[in-house]
């Protein structure tokens, strides 16, 4: 539950980061913050796949401590 926790918190700050990043590349018209935007959502799905990792194996590991 604790890793749930955790990779919501850093998943809504980096996606709020990313947001940001995004309107002002809008707003202005300028690069860098587009690839910051870009940078930074690739980073979000790094978050949440890990996080999906995390579970899947923690599942697989708690069968197989219960298969022995």
């Amino acid at each position: 539950m604790i890793l749930f926790w955790v990779a919501g918190i850093v998943l809504a700050i980096m996606a709020a980061t990313t947001a940001f990043f995004f309107v002002l590349h809008v707003t202005t018209g300028e690069h860098v913050p587009l690839a910051r935007a870009k940078a930074l959502y690739r980073w979000c799905v790094v978050v949440v796949l890990g996080t999906f990792n995390i579970w899947i194996f923690g599942r697989v590991f708690a069968g197989i401590r219960a298969l022995m």
